[in-house]
């Protein structure tokens, strides 16, 4: 990342051969190739506490050093202006309600996009990914809200990049 506004200047992807045969065909890698630099440009939950708001000012307050703060598993924490985590005591499943906490993306554009998409005024944010390993969890949209979106932790039959996207991209500054 580079010093004064903290955006990312390099990244990398490591395609394992074997895994590409002669049946994957080429849109399905360059939709795996689009999707790893998306996260390479910020949409990584190891990133989000870079975030810069639209004036170009961190999201997430600095310490004298220039980070933000430290999480308790490692890395860095996200302010509650950018991630939140949220329970809901109404989760409704097949057996009855429970108490479900998910990790919403709070960002304005992220909210202003889902408000519209959903045609839910009180929306508070856009969920992220629950499940699956420290690679998945976190770093992508709730697949079981956004099915095909390119961002999810699985790539479906057809992908697309979706409004929701680009506005975690405008949102991350």
């Amino acid at each position: 990342m580079e010093d004064e506004y903290d955006r990312p200047i390099a990244g990398y992807i490591n395609f394992c051969s074997g895994g590409i045969t002669s049946a994957s065909s080429d849109l399905f890698i360059f939709t795996v190739a689009k999707h790893e630099v998306l996260h390479a440009l910020g949409f990584s939950n190891g990133l989000f506490p870079w975030f810069r708001d639209e004036n170009g000012n961190p999201r997430t307050p600095r310490n004298s050093n220039g980070f933000p703060p430290s999480a308790s598993g490692g890395g860095y924490m996200a302010s509650n202006n950018t991630v939140r985590v949220v329970t809901y005591d109404d989760w409704w499943t097949k057996d009855g309600v429970v108490s479900k906490t998910v990790t919403l993306l709070v960002t304005p554009k992220v909210v202003e996009t889902g408000k519209i998409h959903f045609n839910c005024s009180s929306l508070e944010g856009v969920q992220l990914e629950d499940q699956g390993g420290s690679g998945t969890a976190l770093s992508h949209w709730e697949s079981r809200i956004l099915e095909n979106e390119a961002m999810t932790g699985i790539i479906s039959s057809f992908p697309v990049f979706s409004n929701f996207t680009l506005a975690l991209l405008e949102d991350s500054g």
